[in-house]
Parts: structure tokens; C-alpha cells; sequence
């Protein structure tokens, strides 16, 4: 039975669930409490997440329950601690990486070196690894990746249906 274990609940979901069909309710239902049905309807909200045979799997496990679903911040945060590290290996200071994803995700100075220290011990980076401020590294220069799915737009082209400029050939 899901939460009877050791285990924490996520793992647990996955024993029951299997892990890609964990993973889908966990992002798209983590951090929230649920309702399961006793019984899945076909057009239901876990159903069509999950698949009928996954979602059956669930039903019997907590059928007619209120579960709260983690939210995983054990990955996301060790997913962090990647990022840094590989900005680290490109020669960015703590301070460069703090400023360059402050906007995306709120990070001090002291979580970068915190992520920074924790990659080290890891195993993700050197323990001798050069002071980026000697590199000469800017938070300018880190890489911006987009979302999935999102293209950057060229500059200089007009959008489809829009005027040309007056100057433009």
C-alpha cells in the first residue's frame, strides 16, 4: 500500500504507478491534494493522465482517498546543482551565475556557492577548479536556453502581417 513503506510517497507512486506515469501525475499534480475516485471514469482527469491501467492501479491502492502528491523538490534541486556546475566548468564565478539566473529563479551568491560546494562533493566538479573571476567570465555570456518547444525569433524580420517599415527595401 502506498505511504505503509519506508519509502516516501513518490516512490511508492512509482512501485504502483511506474515511473513515467509517476512522474506525469507529479508534474502535473504536485504540491496539491487530490481526490481518487474509487472507481476511474474514462474521461477522467487521472485517466486520461495516466492511462486507464495506471490509473486503475491507483484507484485500488487509494481508491475514495484525499492524497496529497509530492512535489519533488529533491530533483529540481539537484537539477540546479547541475546547472551550476556546468556554468562553473564554463568559468563563471558564483556571483556571474547568481546574476544571470536571478531573474529565472530567485538565487543568491550564497545558493550558488552552496549548489557549487554540493557538485563538488559529487563529484560533478574538480575540487581545484581556477577562480572564474581570473577567466574573465561575465554573466552577460551565459548561455539562455529557451522553454521546450520555443523558438527564438529572428531579429530584424517583421511579423507575418505586419507593415514594413517606411526605410525598408
Amino acid at each position: 500500500m502506498i505511504g505503509d513503506h519506508e519509502n516516501g510517497f513518490a516512490e511508492d507512486l512509482g512501485a504502483v504507478l511506474g515511473f513515467s506515469a509517476a512522474c506525469r501525475l507529479i508534474a502535473v499534480f504536485g504540491r496539491q491534494v487530490i481526490y481518487v475516485p474509487t472507481t476511474p471514469h474514462p474521461q477522467h482527469a487521472l485517466t486520461l493522465l495516466l492511462g486507464a491501467n495506471a490509473a486503475a492501479r491507483l484507484c485500488a491502492e487509494v481508491g475514495g482517498q484525499t492524497v496529497r502528491i509530492p512535489g519533488n523538490e529533491e530533483f529540481f534541486r539537484l537539477r540546479k546543482m547541475r546547472e551550476v556546475a556546468e556554468l562553473a566548468k564554463m568559468g563563471f564565478s558564483e556571483r556571474a551565475i547568481a546574476h544571470g539566473i536571478k531573474e529565472k529563479n530567485g538565487r543568491s551568491v550564497r545558493h550558488i556557492r552552496r549548489y557549487r560546494l554540493a557538485a563538488q562533493t559529487l563529484g560533478l566538479l574538480p575540487p581545484d577548479l581556477p577562480k572564474a573571476e581570473e577567466q574573465g567570465a561575465h554573466w552577460e555570456q551565459l548561455p539562455l536556453t529557451l522553454p521546450p518547444g520555443r523558438k527564438k525569433k529572428p531579429q530584424g524580420h517583421p511579423r507575418k502581417g505586419a507593415e514594413k517599415p517606411k526605410n525598408a527595401n
